[in-house]
């Protein structure tokens, strides 16, 4: 028999509100808009690549909506992937976006600069998402530029 996956819930890429992966700083350090700052300026390969970013909102409402789902004795999995679930919004963004869209929050006027493409990187990372709607009823809420101009607004508190 298959065993269930350790992680049934995937997630696209996301962090503090809407703040992605490639952007978060350590927990403990507090570098605030600054750090941010210097971290938007290394882009790797040419930024087109496309990531689906997720609210963490989001991911915590996709947690508790699967774990009310895992404890209603659905019928055992028959595959690990029955009760794997991509949390995400189905939809893309190209780093280059990403880059514009926080540089034009955060008042950078500088030009991204590019470090290496990461091996084996995908150039487009995009969920499906349909599962999670029509087992969980899940369903992104916010949008990547609410969650944008809340990071945006948190760093600037925390200066």
């Amino acid at each position: 028999m298959a065993e269930a996956p350790d992680d049934p819930v995937r997630h696209g890429e996301g962090g503090g509100r809407a703040l992605p992966v490639c952007l978060r700083t350590d927990p403990g350090a507090r570098g605030g808009l600054s750090s941010v700052r210097e971290r938007l300026r290394a882009t790797p390969g040419d930024g087109e690549q496309r990531r689906d970013f997720v609210a963490w909102s989001d991911v915590a409402q996709a947690n508790l909506l699967a774990t009310d789902f895992l404890l209603s004795s659905p019928p055992a999995p028959r595959a690990p992937d029955d009760r794997a679930f991509n949390v995400a919004t189905g939809r893309s963004t190209s780093i280059n976006e990403l880059f514009s869209s926080l540089a034009e929050r955060t008042g950078f006027s500088g030009a991204s600069l590019r470090a290496a493409a990461r091996v084996g990187d995908f150039a487009v990372h995009r969920f499906d998402v349909a599962k999670a709607r029509e087992v969980l009823g899940f369903s992104a809420k916010v949008a990547l530029e609410e969650g944008l101009d809340e990071v945006v607004a948190w760093l600037r508190r925390e200066r």
